[in-house]
């Protein structure tokens, strides 16, 4: 069998789609020729106003722009590029910053081939640096960017440019310019605003790009080192309430001193936000409030630092409830770590092979004759047994408390949790009134989504509630989606006879008569934090999600949804699932998976030894978090609700140590760190991950260290004589090597003082 899905991840997807490869394909298809690594003198273009314009020109190797009737542009190998219209001008200006291109010419941009830009031989001191530029076939692979100063020191950072033609681009970190396409009248490209670090306190001598044929660069501009902070852009974060929007500001310290805490004023209010503390050289993001009303026009924002700097935005906010401006909030962005529950009729049965097909599909999966789970059915249960039978069951919900659920949560320290209300057996958990086929009518008759929520709502009402909906339903009569391959009615896998879908009543539009009402109903009912939807399919998201929104929007509800609700709906994050990356997707994420090492429903066929390890779930929370994520770890409780070994364990493991060793403060309201967002090395090959709050900087090592000492081939920002490093509430020994990177000199005690990982803690009292 084989599913296909063009844009929608399928949460429950069988094993045997999970790769098309297309994208692996076109990459084939793009061949360049490789070059030696040159270095290449780049002259200033102008320098005004302490910014600096360079010229890249003569190292120019491609064309990405062109026009319909000039054939000469190719950007991704395959005849498409970014159109050039009347109006395109060769300076690009991303916000604040203003990049000088070649767009017009023969030659409008390099392809990177380890190339060296050696700049202008002269004195001057950058305080930030940025590059113009775009990928085909992105996001690219993580590389390094090194900058080489004239005191023969350098620093590194890694760098990933999202596609050209990625999706959501409202939502993407990066400050971003679009521009149409060759490919699409609909779709657009764009050229990202890529920061990359350069020391105020350092003269720099040049930059050498990494070596990848899907990098290009347009142009560099670089601001000159200064007394100030300069604020590069704006965008919006997201509606708060009815009349109260988000708005994200990018502020770079240009200066060679640490600024901080300082306040930012946004329109009329002088402390519309704050900044607590910024290293030399580095940026961030600062979040504020404005008071505004909705409108189809861009609304100008006006961003003050004291008496340094101003800067006017034309801010496209929209209304709440439209879809393409709608962001995950910040309380998401913030909470880290979330506990899935996934519990229905696929509990009663609760098996699967282990470790190769989730047990929640078993219905799917005894429908196919070569499955394992169609010969099991047949001795466990017998031919004559249907999967609707198991909501006959005694053990179904005899022992479930959901305050006991909830106290778990909490042990573990998630802030939020999501609970499957349906699934794609079709089975609802609550009070529907489009169709018998519920827990209210049969089974326990109970409804199992009230009782879970309102005790949610009145005892733990710091934890933020998530709802799973299944927008699809493998076997209902009137369910026919060919994308998928899923159609009702129901068949017998023993006799190939049309079986009976319990609870089923006579529709003809499963999308509005059912799919979207439902959908609605426990909108209304429970005013979820967050609806998650899966598989995607046929679908008409819109109509709930606009109200989903507006309605959030009128009692100051930040809510989000996922990236399943199907194709064109509104999608406020990625969802990777039972997967480990290499890169970080370019937009807010979430990773999901069990503590089975592959089910998320209960499987009582999986040994207790193969469950995953804490040690293995805290590596992959601090992973994820490291990457700019959250983890959504899943617990399956059995038919009853009670939560099995050792999966109580293992969260309650979590907790303790979320407890200790500086976790808490590691992991909960940080952001990734913008100079390496998927990590580096230290010299010896142990990798290294960071986080970055408020005040501190954090940086995580999962094994235990090999030797006394750590060097941190990263900018880590830390204070050259005041800097303070602490692991598990001992003080670390740290120098700057002769390249100016971090050295800790670890004692005996620090490196046995941690359990699972080690976080040591860069502060700066300065």
């Amino acid at each position: 069998m084989k599913l296909s899905f063009s844009l929608q991840s399928d949460f429950c997807n069988h094993p045997k789609s999970r790769t098309t490869g297309i994208a692996l394909v076109f990459a084939l298809l793009f061949v360049t020729t490789n070059a030696v690594p040159t270095t290449a003198k780049i002259p200033k273009d102008n320098d005004t106003n302490n910014i600096i314009t360079y010229n890249i020109q003569d190292q120019l190797n491609h064309r990405a722009f062109g026009t319909k009737d000039d054939v000469g542009a190719d950007f991704d190998g395959q005849g498409h590029y970014f159109v050039q219209n009347d109006t395109s001008s060769s300076i690009v200006s991303i916000d604040a910053i203003s990049f000088k291109t070649n767009i017009g010419d023969s030659k409008d941009n390099l392809i990177a081939k380890g190339q060296t830009l050696a700049l202008d031989d002269d004195n001057t001191t950058l305080g930030a640096l940025y590059l113009l530029t775009s990928a085909s076939y992105g996001p690219t692979t993580p590389s390094k960017v090194r900058v080489m100063y004239k005191d023969n020191t350098h620093s590194d950072i890694r760098i990933s440019v999202p596609d050209w033609q990625a999706q959501h681009l409202h939502q993407l970190r990066y400050l971003k310019k679009r521009f149409p396409i060759s490919a699409s009248e609909t779709r657009v490209g764009a050229l990202y605003a890529l920061p990359v670090f350069v020391n105020p306190r350092k003269s720099v001598r040049s930059i050498t790009l990494p070596s990848d044929d899907h990098l290009h660069v347009f142009a560099m501009t670089g601001f000159k080192s200064s007394s100030n902070l300069k604020i590069l852009g704006a965008r919006s974060g997201g509606w708060i309430s009815d009349n109260q929007v988000s708005v994200e500001i990018l502020v770079h310290n240009t200066s060679p001193k640490y600024q901080g805490p300082v306040d930012i004023g946004i329109n009329d209010h002088e402390n519309g936000a704050t900044l607590k503390q910024l290293a030399p050289g580095h940026m961030t993001t600062v979040r504020g409030v404005i008071t505004t009303s909705s409108s189809n026009n861009p609304v100008n924002v006006t961003i003050t630092i004291g008496d340094c700097c101003q800067e006017t935005f034309a801010l496209n906010f929209g209304s709440p409830s439209e879809s393409n401006q709608h962001q995950a909030p910040e309380w998401l962005q913030n909470a880290k770590f979330g506990i899935f529950i996934h519990w229905g009729l696929y509990s009663v049965p609760a098996w699967a092979p282990v470790g190769k097909e989730y047990s929640e599909w078993y219905w799917w999966q005894m429908n196919h004759e070569n499955d394992p789970t169609y010969a099991y059915h047949n001795k466990t249960y017998g031919a004559d047994f249907a999967y609707d039978d198991f909501i006959n069951s005694t053990q179904l919900a005899s022992h479930l408390d959901p305050r006991a659920w909830l106290d778990l949560v909490d042990a573990a320290h998630a802030r939020y949790f999501v609970f499957t209300t349906k699934h794609h057996d079709g089975f609802a958990l609550w009070d529907t009134k489009v169709t018998d086929r519920s827990f209210v009518k049969m089974g326990p008759k109970r409804d199992i989504v009230k009782d879970l929520m309102n005790t949610a709502s009145n005892s733990y009402p710091h934890l933020k509630r998530g709802l799973y909906f299944s927008l699809p339903e493998w076997y209902h009569p009137q369910y026919r989606d060919d994308s998928l391959g899923w159609h009702g009615p129901p068949m017998d896998p023993y006799t190939q006879k049309q079986i009976p879908y319990t609870g089923y009543r006579k529709i003809s539009d499963f999308v509005h008569e059912l799919q979207v009402p439902q959908a609605k109903e426990l909108i209304q009912q429970h005013q979820p934090d967050i609806f998650w939807c899966d598989i995607g399919g046929i679908h008409d998201s819109l109509e709930w999600q606009k109200e989903y929104f507006s309605a959030a929007a009128s009692r100051g509800q930040q809510v989000a949804v996922n990236d399943r609700c199907g194709k064109g709906s509104a999608s406020d994050f990625t969802t990777v699932e039972y997967k480990t990356l290499d890169t970080a997707p370019d937009r807010f994420w979430e990773a999901t998976r069990g503590i089975d090492p592959y089910s998320f429903g209960y499987n009582q066929a999986t040994p207790k030894d193969e469950y995953a390890t804490t040690e293995e779930l805290i590596k992959q929370l601090i992973t994820t978090v490291a990457r700019g994520g959250n983890f959504l770890l899943n617990m399956g409780p059995d038919a009853s609700g009670n939560v099995a070994e050792p999966m109580d364990t293992r969260l309650r493991e979590m907790g303790e140590w979320l407890d200790h060793y500086e976790a808490h403060d590691a992991i909960f309201n940080t952001t990734t760190f913008w100079a390496a967002p998927n990590g580096v090395d230290d010299v010896d090959g142990q990798r290294l991950y960071f986080t970055v709050a408020d005040t501190a900087f954090y940086i995580f090592t999962l094994e235990k260290p090999a030797k006394s000492t750590l060097v941190i081939d990263a900018p880590v920002p830390i204070h050259p004589t005041k800097g303070k490093v602490s692991c598990a509430g001992q003080q670390v020994s740290w120098s700057l090597d002769d390249q100016g990177r971090l050295v800790l000199e670890m004692s005996d005690q620090v490196i046995n003082a941690s359990q699972y990982a080690w976080i040591f803690k860069v502060t700066n009292p300065v």
